[in-house]
């Protein structure tokens, strides 16, 4: 069964089971355009639409409110960037992005880009960003990170991805109550 296949099983679970949860701001697009009300459940390798040469990118797959199914390509997002993984990751679609890192004294945008090999895609809030406290649950992509040589299993919530907007205190506002020391 493909990955994107399973994930879109797990989300249509959890709409049988009433746990359906949904981005709690908008996605914006490079476009304007921005998608709101949704479940995302998957980020898989697809091919563009022909008039765009055919070259392949990473899709985000989710549930409209209807429990329609829909994609957007990840370029296409905000503060994504798909592009080609190099030694360990060679030929393989990654996506790039600028993370705004949290801590305990204070969050910071990292200089360098994070570059992430996509696994899963999952709703919560993880443990160490509770412990920085963030209270407000957020939609995570899971993923390798290429600059760990090893345990390379990283998760960034949308909001720090800039998926949302980089309106920063709003979003610090929006996910931790304002604190940024």
């Amino acid at each position: 069964m493909s990955a994107e296949r399973s994930s879109y099983r797990r989300a249509k679970d959890m709409i049988k089971d009433h746990e359906r949860p949904t981005i709690p701001l908008s996605i914006k697009l490079k476009s304007g355009e921005e998608i709101s009300g949704v479940t995302p459940y998957a980020v898989v390798p697809g091919h563009m639409d022909k008039d765009r040469g055919g070259e392949k990118t990473l899709r985000i797959f989710y549930l409209d409110g209807n429990d329609k199914a829909h994609k957007v390509d990840a370029n296409n997002v905000q503060g994504l960037r798909v592009i080609e993984g190099s030694g360990d990751f060679a030929g393989k679609l990654m996506l790039e992005f600028t993370y705004f890192k949290g801590t305990s004294e204070k969050d910071f945008r990292e200089a360098d880009p994070r570059i992430i090999f996509m696994t899963d895609v999952y709703y919560g809030i993880h443990s160490f960003h509770e412990e920085i406290g963030e209270t407000q649950s957020d939609f995570y992509l899971q993923g390798d990170d290429q600059q760990y040589p090893e345990n390379r299993s990283r998760q960034f919530p949308l909001w720090r991805i800039d998926a949302y907007g980089d309106e920063t205190d709003e979003l610090i506002a929006e996910f931790k109550g304002g604190d940024n020391a």
